[in-house]
């Protein structure tokens, strides 16, 4: 209740507060994922009460919660959300690609998402996110419970979208990371 805040495009935002402050809420409904209540959301100019698929094609997430199938290899994860997508195979194999080399999955793509390890996951998490190419990028604790190289390999990542011009909403319970980052932030 009472959040407000606006974010620069191609700026990185941080959303922090402790654990049950509506984070995760909030996220779900810039995302378009919860319908908005009350208030007011404006994504790249889309309302959140006019155009609910206008919000959703802005943005992607990668959740706190891992958001794929354990039992497909990576490169059957990437697929299939290409699919969901909707992408065409000539944007596929680019925008897999890409996600590929910004999340550092050569080598494991073949293998069973359920036998990687915890940086992996969160890295092929994030690769899927980056699929659609978003000009909203959510990441929601990306670097949670993960070993430190995979860690300084995520935050390297989500260094070089910023750079690319990527507006990236992101929140963290690890100060430095978003200090790094993050522009400006709130706490709620």
């Amino acid at each position: 209740a009472g959040v407000s805040f606006e974010v620069a495009q191609g700026a990185c935002f941080g959303l922090l507060g402790p654990n049950g402050a509506g984070k995760s809420t909030l996220f779900s409904l810039l995302t378009g994922v919860l319908k908005l209540q009350r208030g007011e959301i404006r994504v790249g100019g889309v309302s959140a009460r006019d155009d609910l698929n206008g919000l959703r094609a802005q943005g992607a997430i990668a959740p706190q919660d891992l958001a794929f199938y354990p039992d497909l290899t990576g490169a059957e994860n990437l697929d299939f959300f290409a699919g969901v997508y909707r992408l065409d195979k000539a944007a596929w194999r680019t925008r897999a690609a890409r996600a590929v080399e910004i999340c550092q999955l050569q080598g494991v793509l073949s293998q069973r998402a359920e036998t990687y390890s915890g940086g992996l996951k969160r890295r092929l998490n994030l690769a899927i996110a980056l699929l659609n190419e978003p000009r909203v990028l959510y990441l929601d604790e990306p670097t949670v419970g993960i070993d430190a190289r995979s860690r300084r390999m995520i935050v390297d990542a989500i260094a070089a979208l910023k750079a690319l011009g990527t507006t990236i909403i992101y929140t963290s319970h690890y100060m430095e990371e978003v200090e790094t980052l993050c522009d400006s932030a709130v706490v709620i």
